[in-house]
């Protein structure tokens, strides 16, 4: 069996060269950046949102037709995953009793390694910065993780996919689209 590949230009062969020296380029820079100190971590307001929204709720449309979260629901979501973690919350986030996060396993430290992005909160944190591109590479990290979190737990991912489209009903959007819901 032959594959027939497709006939590629000088051209486009210079640019697909050039974007890898350019992303090796900059992944150089942000390393130098990071091991020279010259980073400083700042919080987001913005990014803390979404992501207790995506704890928060079971749905992409439920998060977004949501309210913000208040401070105390983002702190209670941090006691959450620190209590997941087996870490010892910090002084300012008072003592919650919540259930346990969908996604996680044993990490190497002996604490839990937690999930903390739903893949469909992708598209939401990817309309609120304004950068839809973002979408795409945040559903292939989450993916990946997933896939590393459930092989650690000894579950066989596709198995589990299968389930879920197993249990899924299709239905159709007002634009004829095809979709499914979980039961």
């Amino acid at each position: 069996m032959h594959l027939k590949l497709p006939t590629l230009s000088s051209s486009s062969i210079v640019q697909f060269l050039v974007n890898i020296s350019t992303a090796l380029n900059g992944s150089r820079h942000l390393e130098h950046l990071a091991s020279s100190g010259l980073l400083k971590p700042t919080p987001s307001n913005t990014l803390d949102s979404l992501y207790t929204l995506g704890l928060l709720h079971p749905t992409r449309s439920a998060a977004k037709a949501a309210r913000e979260p208040s401070k105390e629901e983002k702190q209670e979501v941090v006691t959450l995953i620190s209590k997941q973690m087996n870490a010892p919350p910090t002084p300012t986030q008072p003592p919650y009793n919540t259930s346990d996060l969908p996604l996680s396993s044993k990490a190497p430290d002996g604490g839990q390694e937690v999930m903390l992005l739903p893949r469909w909160n992708g598209k939401l944190i990817a309309e609120r910065l304004r950068l839809p591109a973002l979408e795409v590479e945040i559903e292939r990290a989450v993916a990946q993780v997933e896939k590393a979190l459930k092989a650690k737990q000894g579950e066989d991912i596709e198995a589990v996919r299968l389930k879920e489209v197993a249990q899924a009903q299709p239905v159709k959007n007002e634009r004829g689209q095809v979709g499914v819901i979980k039961r």
